[in-house]
């Protein structure tokens, strides 16, 4: 393998990992050539990581490497056991960031700012987020849609899968009508359960709520558990007095502040709780106004800039709309 992070990383026959020559701690993850060439052309060039998120992940990783180690595992020092972690490291590092490049699109996985989930935690004591990925996540364990790739970093695997009996939990799905069900449905059942035992267990969702998603049977799922019995708050933040964190913020330069982007549409935040989970987090005025001010501050400083760039891809996937219905 050969190389720290600031080695050659011996691509010929490993991941290499070397930085960048654009600087401004950015990293480059290679891979040797026998991996490359099944690739299409457009995963062939080396990945990219801000040196922020290398560590970030490198931590994540050796915390659950730890965590799942078998109790009886003599604890090794040596160079040679030091080696083969790194190796593991890089290797799981290039399949992750390989499959969310394959996946593309910034605003894809675009997550609240660390000061919104800040407030969650403050206030509502949540920690996990049910909709994540080793790239956004602010801490491991959380849940995430492909455990193959994301579990050595911290995963638990689908919130879909995943049965808390109680405790707080931060939920910003992919705004898709029908995963939005889905998830009504879960949170709902692991509800009614919690009543039903009186264990503490809520909920704060975090979705997009436009135009398009009001029109669907999702909005009327989530209409229909915040009118419920287990409906605490709705928040509705319109569209140009929040922002989100970039979904592409782990190679930004200039880590998760230069990665900040204004929201595309305006935001609905839900919480929802049993009977339990309501009296140990209770909703506070104070609560509301102190996630409003987090996500305004996470909105981009030019934000000239930002309204003139959602200008544009508004325009552009309006002209995408009206040329797939011709």
């Amino acid at each position: 393998e050969g190389g720290g992070e600031g080695g050659s990383g011996g691509e010929e026959d490993g991941v290499g990992l070397r930085e960048a020559e654009v600087g401004g701690g950015v990293w480059c993850v290679s891979l040797p050539p026998a991996l490359l060439a099944p690739l299409p052309q457009e995963l062939r060039k080396p990945l990219k990581i801000s040196d922020e998120w290398l560590s970030k992940l490198r931590e994540m990783h050796t915390a659950t490497v730890a965590s799942t180690a078998p109790a009886s595992a003599p604890a090794s020092a040596s160079a040679a056991s030091a080696a083969a972690a790194e190796l593991r490291f890089r290797s799981d590092l290039a399949r992750l960031l390989l499959r969310y490049k394959a996946l593309g699109g910034s605003g894809f996985q675009a997550a609240i700012g660390g000061g919104a989930f800040a407030v969650l935690r403050a206030s509502f004591g949540a920690r996990l987020e049910c909709f994540a990925s080793p790239l956004n996540a602010r801490s491991a364990p959380f849940c995430s849609a492909f455990p193959d790739v994301d579990a050595p970093f911290g995963s638990l695997g689908s919130f879909l899968e995943f049965e808390p009996e109680e405790g707080a939990y931060e939920a910003n799905p992919p705004f898709v009508p029908l995963l939005l069900r889905a998830m009504c449905a879960h949170m709902h059942r692991l509800l009614d359960r919690a009543e039903a035992s009186r264990r503490p267990l809520l909920f704060i969702v975090v979705v997009g709520a436009s135009s398009a998603l009001k029109r669907h049977a999702a909005w009327e799922d989530l209409q229909g558990l915040a009118a419920g019995r287990h409906g605490r708050a709705q928040w509705l933040l319109p569209l140009h007095a929040h922002g989100y964190t970039e979904g592409h913020a782990h190679i930004a330069k200039g880590g998760a502040r230069a990665a900040r982007r204004m929201s595309s549409c305006d935001t609905a935040v839900f919480v929802w709780a049993s009977s339990a989970g309501a009296e140990q987090w209770p909703v506070t005025d104070g609560a509301e106004a102190a996630l409003r001010a987090a996500m305004k501050a996470a909105i981009p400083r030019t934000l000239r800039k930002a309204t003139k760039a959602n200008r544009h891809a508004h325009a552009a996937k309006k002209q995408a709309r009206n040329h797939s219905s011709r």
